[in-house]
């Protein structure tokens, strides 16, 4: 209402611009009309002046009488600009009148629209009283029911945290039973891994003795390969020689045999030859055996140091196989050493892991009986109060069936959420509260209703069922 009213306001107010500004231009018009009125008045009478006083005659304004000789067509052309001038007069003071009636119908109605305003604001101002009124009265009846609601509400709490602390109480016991399951599971994993462990280390421990004897065989079977081949050389390099010696006896038979068919031939030729001759080839054949019997001792000698080269590479062989064989031993030795170390340090830190898990595990167990048998001492009591409430507030009892069949029989206030009856059956019919409905007569029941919304009686059923997922 205050919003149209100041519409209307603004409105009124151009309106009023708008005819103002109209009423001006006409004022300006009929100004304009009137200063030319004038001006020809002016001009006529200065005319009728000049006439008169070249005809010796008074002033127009002094004689108010008409001099019986003016001319005609002067005092006709006098009397239409008089006229004029009393029209142009006339319709400004019509004028003047319309703006006079237009400014008090404008100024009568925004009184008017005032008046409205102002009555609007007083109506506007009883109905934002009445409001305030309504209002503050609801404020009270909200703050009332809050207090009330909120008593109703620290009872259902306390009942809550009994239930909460009931529930608790089973949630610890499941959990130390949980606990004890997995510590026990723990430990047979452990001991499960530990055998494992162990196999495991027993397999390593004799592929590593079967890859140790399989490597002592290859270096075995490499050592007798060594022997053999050198055998197999110095066998080859024996054949060799008896071939050689045996080549050579040929050859010294067949030289034999050629030098003797030579000295027969010689002795046969010299026998022919004169005594001198016979002399000088008897030297030179001395000579030539000289020669060959040195040669025949540098052959033997060559192969003297052949053969002794031979033994010395095939001894320098046979040490570096040996020693080779020793490495290997020893490096064999050191690794079964070392891997039997680690052995005997895993073992330590298995043991250790295992006695340190051990205690941990029994201090665990130890805490969680304390805090099982703190929990359940503060529930017990706390559930004592609750039922010491429910007995001084009046109470009914309720029968709860589960999905199983299983029935409890549990006490319900009248006047508190069944929120409390729920968790309390839940707690005993090992169910979930977000997962589990509960029907009455095929109308499933709210937590935030009280038996009294819902019309129980005493000893009555309620089903409960389970949502999946």
């Amino acid at each position: 209402p205050g919003l149209n009213c100041i519409q209307l306001g603004l409105c009124v107010k151009a309106f009023m611009a708008v005819l103002t500004l109209r009423a001006l231009a006409l004022a300006l018009l009929l100004a304009s009309a009137a200063g030319a009125v004038d001006d020809s008045l002016s001009v006529v009478q200065r005319h009728a002046q000049s006439a008169q006083s070249g005809a010796g005659l008074a002033p127009l304004d002094a004689a108010p009488e008409r001099p019986a000789d003016a001319s005609p067509a002067l005092e006709e052309r006098r009397a239409v600009l008089e006229a004029k001038r009393r029209a142009a007069q006339e319709r400004i003071r019509a004028k003047a009148e319309a703006e006079a009636k237009l400014k008090q119908e404008a100024q009568a109605e925004r009184k008017a629209k005032r008046q409205a305003e102002l009555e609007a604001q007083r109506k506007a101002e009883q109905e934002a009283r009445a409001r305030a009124e309504e209002e503050a009265r609801k404020a009270a009846e909200e703050r009332r029911r809050a207090e009330e609601e909120a008593a109703k509400r620290a009872e259902e709490e306390a009942k809550i945290a009994a239930v909460e602390q009931a529930r608790a109480e089973r949630r610890a016991k499941a959990e130390a039973r949980k606990a004890a399951a997995q510590a026990a599971e723990e430990r047979a994993k452990r001991e499960s891994e530990k055998q494992e462990r162990i196999a495991a280390r027993e397999a390593k421990r004799k592929a590593e003795e079967e890859e140790a004897q399989l490597k002592a065989q290859m270096a075995a079977d490499n050592e007798r390969a060594q022997e053999a081949a050198l055998l197999a050389r110095r066998q080859a390099a024996k054949a060799k020689r008896a071939a050689r010696e045996e080549e050579q006896k040929r050859e010294e038979m067949r030289a034999n045999w050629q030098a003797k068919l030579a000295a027969k031939r010689e002795a046969e030729e010299e026998a022919l030859l004169p005594e001198e001759e016979q002399l000088q080839r008897v030297e030179a054949r001395q000579q030539r055996a000289a020669e060959e019997a040195q040669r025949r001792a540098a052959e033997e000698e060559a192969r003297q140091a052949a053969a002794e080269r031979e033994h010395a590479a095939a001894d320098r062989a046979a040490k570096r196989a040996q020693a080779k064989a020793e490495r290997e031993a020893h490096f064999q030795q050191v690794q079964q050493l070392r891997r039997q170390a680690e052995e005997r340090d895993a073992q330590r830190a298995v043991d250790k892991a295992k006695r340190a898990a051990d205690d941990e595990a029994r201090r665990a167990a130890v805490e969680e009986r304390r805090l099982a048998n703190e929990r359940a001492r503060g529930d017990d009591e706390d559930r004592a109060r609750a039922q010491e409430a429910a007995d001084q507030a009046g109470a009914l009892r309720v029968r709860v069936r589960g999905p199983r069949g299983n029935e409890v029989e549990l006490k319900v206030v009248r006047n508190v959420r069944l929120r409390v009856m729920m968790l309390a059956a839940c707690g005993r019919l090992g169910l979930e509260l977000e997962s589990s409905r509960f029907m009455r007569a095929g109308r499933e029941l709210s937590p935030d209703d009280t038996p009294d919304d819902c019309g129980l009686e005493e000893k009555e059923l309620l089903e409960v069922t389970e949502m999946q997922g």
